[in-house]
């Protein structure tokens, strides 16, 4: 009997011999183990510890991140005692295996957005990070929103744990491809994007979400927190009245405001029924009161009263929009001495970072310079 390499992808010398005597024989190729089948090429990096992989093998099988596992039709046909055909192979299935066939199709956006969402929240979760899935197939099972593609995946966490988490991440090969911006404006820019070089979809990791106003936000959140199934795994999210809060908020937060109105009414039409008195009392925790009023009044509750918190009065002229002119008075009034440095970045753009924001904006990209100058042609206009 052939012994076994002790390199899964190395076959030794005796099944080399074994495997061409069956071939002068008429019987094709020998029955080898799987992975001589699929080697690694030489040279190739081992993989095997790569966090990612392991929730693509769980969904697809054991194959590398945004592989699919072979098809029956790439397999070795059997002949009718369970031992190899008669057929004879072509020389390059003959004792060589298709170095080509081990990573075929990648992952598509409908596969990664669930998987990566999965895979993240535990990772974090490893870390000691309390964190929910917002927006996305989770609103999607929640029933606040309707069936659509996701582009990316969209986490929440604590403001305190910002940190830690961009730690986890960036040891886990996610990296940072939005601008730097000081922690003075973090209630203007209030979400970090990363990108992981052998996964398709970008993580918005949200420290704030534009329109709820309160400081501990999030800690009402998690108090409230229910469990939904992606990619056939439990993950953390937000309660159905807060989920769409967030909706609604995220709906209206670049519009003028004359357009939030009928953009809310295609909220509610959206959603499942809901208590209108348990959305504003989640709410009135979140700080969102006077900014989900919209929300309420479309859902037959009553107008927002009271005083305004902070921040409200900026959040009604502006939204979520944070570019342009404003966003350059905001960070001379904020944190002048960072000005420098949040310029020099912006007038330098990396090939990533101009290539992120050119596909998220719809600009089709040539070079960091092209996108540099549409950027201040349309900060001019503003």
């Amino acid at each position: 009997m052939p012994r076994l390499s002790p390199l899964p992808w190395l076959p030794t010398q005796d099944d080399s011999l074994a495997r061409r005597r069956r071939h002068r024989l008429g019987g094709g190729r020998a029955p080898t183990r799987r992975a001589h089948r699929y080697p690694r090429p030489a040279g190739a990096a081992d993989d095997r510890a790569d966090p990612l992989r392991g929730a693509v093998e769980g969904h697809r099988g054991r194959t590398p991140l945004g592989g699919r596992a072979a098809r029956a039709r790439d397999r070795p046909r059997r002949g009718r005692r369970g031992g190899p055909s008669g057929r004879v192979r072509p020389q390059h299935q003959c004792g060589r295996p298709d170095r080509g066939r081990y990573v075929s199709e990648p992952l598509t956006l409908a596969e990664a957005v669930p998987l990566g969402t999965v895979h993240l929240q535990r990772l974090l979760s490893a870390a000691g990070i309390r964190s929910l899935v917002i927006k996305g197939p989770a609103f999607v099972e929640l029933g606040v929103r309707r069936p659509r593609q996701s582009n990316d995946i969209d986490l929440m966490v604590a403001a305190g744990d910002r940190a830690v988490a961009t730690e986890t991440l960036a040891s886990a090969g996610w990296s940072i491809i939005s601008h730097w911006f000081p922690p003075a404006l973090d209630d203007i820019i209030y979400s970090t994007t990363f990108r992981h070089e052998r996964f398709p979809a970008t993580l918005d990791l949200h420290h704030h979400f534009s329109g709820m106003l309160a400081d501990d936000a999030f800690e009402h959140l998690w108090s409230r927190r229910v469990e939904v199934v992606l990619a056939g795994q439990p993950v953390h999210t937000v309660g159905v009245p807060d989920a769409l809060i967030i909706e609604a908020l995220n709906a209206i937060k670049a519009l003028a405001r004359d357009r939030r109105k009928a953009a809310v009414s295609r909220v509610v039409e959206s959603a499942v029924p809901v208590d209108v008195s348990e959305v504003a009392r989640a709410s009135e925790t979140i700080g969102s009161r006077h900014t989900a009023t919209l929300l309420i009044e479309g859902l037959g509750g009553p107008s927002a009263t009271g005083p305004v918190p902070a921040g409200y009065r900026r959040w009604l002229r502006r939204g979520a929009r944070n570019g342009g002119l404003e966003l350059v008075l905001d960070i001379l009034l904020r944190a002048p001495h960072q000005a420098p440095r949040v310029i020099w970045q912006q007038l330098t753009l990396s090939p990533d970072i101009a290539r992120f924001w050119a596909d998220t904006h719809r600009v089709p990209y040539h070079s960091p310079r092209q996108v540099l100058w549409v950027r201040i042609r349309r900060a001019l206009r503003r």
